[in-house]
């Protein structure tokens, strides 16, 4: 029992860590979209005022991509801190959910965007693989997150 408990603890730290660089990732694949392809983010608004649509997008991009950084850092070093024994309470684990459900949802419009003719196939498949992964590694998270606890709890008791 404890050779597995130790094996979940060390998934935590290196999912952890997963979780933590795929929130670089994310942002830098959004910034960087935003500034080869601004039209994409901005709709037909540019044409109008560009200067007005680009502040605006760019204030909206800044505000979801530090949320979710700041989500991914949380959920990742709580998960790095339950791998090395310390306790790190329940709510990463919920937030953890939140954001596989989130990715489950990027993976569906992904696989639902392979018809659009907008960008190329490449891109696309390249998109659908990151995202699947991220929901992955997320699933992993949870998974070994609850066996740590309930390894944990079983360990406490005696059994």
């Amino acid at each position: 029992m404890i050779i597995e408990l130790r094996r979940n603890q060390n998934t935590l730290v290196v999912v952890g860590q997963g979780i933590i660089s795929f929130g670089v990732y994310m942002a830098l694949r959004v910034i960087l979209s935003a500034l080869l392809e601004p039209a994409r983010f901005t709709g037909g608004v540019v044409e109008t005022d560009p200067f007005l649509a680009y502040i605006v997008v760019g204030i909206i991009l800044l505000l979801f991509i530090g949320a979710d950084m700041l989500l991914r850092l949380y959920v990742g070093r709580h998960a790095i801190r339950e791998g090395k024994g310390q306790s790190a309470g329940n709510l990463y684990i919920v937030l953890a959910a939140l954001m596989a459900l989130i990715d489950l949802a990027m993976v569906v419009a992904d696989v639902i965007g392979l018809n659009d003719h907008t960008r190329s196939y490449l891109e696309k498949i390249v998109t659908l693989i990151s995202d699947v992964t991220i929901m992955v590694t997320t699933t992993e998270l949870i998974v070994a997150a609850v066996r740590v606890k309930k390894l944990r709890r079983a360990l406490a008791e005696g059994v």
